[in-house]
């Protein structure tokens, strides 16, 4: 049974609609009391549903004496209803939503530092979902008496344009100065990285969403080579969605999360149809959507 310790949120809706103005954090004070707290953050073109199937895959092999881990929602899908096979032509308003959301997402993790020093923080994201981890990478480098400190990022099939993660730009920068810990997981076949990742780029530079085009993804062959002390790891058989259930990942992220003394209460997102109305499992929100 899949188990979580909580969620934050930035979705007003379960599909599409805009970045909320503040963060959800379902159950409230969830990361409170925790000295190693890890985030998992889903992609483009995910609803509410698709990404918890995804953050599922993983944290259902994670062991019990684990870290506390959460689930971080993001509105990076558009409604478009009938219109739904056209969803690329929405990419590149989708990276200004993940910066937005990474600027909530920064807001939060300082707060929760200050209210729990000493605090360390992994970030597991996918896809676009790396964007928005550098983007709060670079918004916590600018507060280093504020930020907790990063103990490890996993980035998977990263969305995320190599350029701008290079040895002089600025996002690059603060990721070499505060990641002490970082895996490139990337695929040469994935085809949305070969694909669509360059035509939406292209795209948003038309439409002025980034200043350049940019056609190379760090997940397409693991550039640049040197963004963290940890080599590249090259997963060659997964298709762009298929990182979650990675058994090498969840590996790696077991080695980072260690075994722990004790672990507060868990919630199961998943009803056991067994159970009586007086012991059903917590009903967690996003945005205007709820489940079990």
């Amino acid at each position: 049974m899949t188990r979580l310790s909580g969620i934050l949120s930035v979705r007003e809706k379960c599909d599409g609609g805009d970045v909320a103005d503040r963060v959800t954090e379902d159950p409230p004070g969830w990361m409170g009391g925790t000295s190693h707290l890890v985030l998992l953050i889903h992609g483009y073109n995910n609803n509410v549903d698709e990404a918890r199937a995804a953050f599922s895959g993983l944290t259902s092999v994670l062991p019990d004496r684990f870290p506390k881990v959460g689930w971080f929602y993001w509105p990076g899908d558009a409604d478009l209803g009938w219109f739904d096979f056209l969803d690329f032509i929405s990419y590149p308003t989708e990276i200004e939503d993940a910066k937005t959301s990474a600027k909530r997402l920064e807001d939060t993790l300082v707060r929760v530092a200050s209210e729990n020093p000493g605090i360390e923080v992994t970030l597991v994201g996918h896809s676009l979902g790396c964007r928005l981890i550098a983007e709060c990478i670079h918004g916590l480098a600018a507060k280093p008496d504020q930020a907790p400190r990063i103990k490890a990022l996993i980035l998977m099939a990263a969305a995320l344009p190599v350029e701008l993660v290079g040895a002089g730009s600025p996002l690059g920068q603060s990721m070499r100065r505060i990641v002490p810990e970082g895996y490139i997981f990337y695929s040469e076949r994935d085809r949305v990285l070969q694909v669509a990742f360059p035509a939406g780029q292209t795209l948003a530079a038309g439409m002025g969403y980034e200043t350049e085009v940019y056609l190379e993804a760090v997940g397409r062959h693991g550039n640049p080579q040197n963004l963290f002390p940890q080599p590249a790891e090259a997963r060659h058989d997964n298709g762009h969605s298929e990182y979650w259930e990675d058994s090498k990942i969840a590996a790696r992220l077991k080695d980072i999360g260690g075994a722990v003394t004790s672990r507060a209460t868990e919630f199961s997102v998943i009803p056991d149809k067994r159970e009586t109305p007086e012991r059903s499992t917590p009903r967690y929100a996003v945005g205007s959507c709820s489940f079990y």
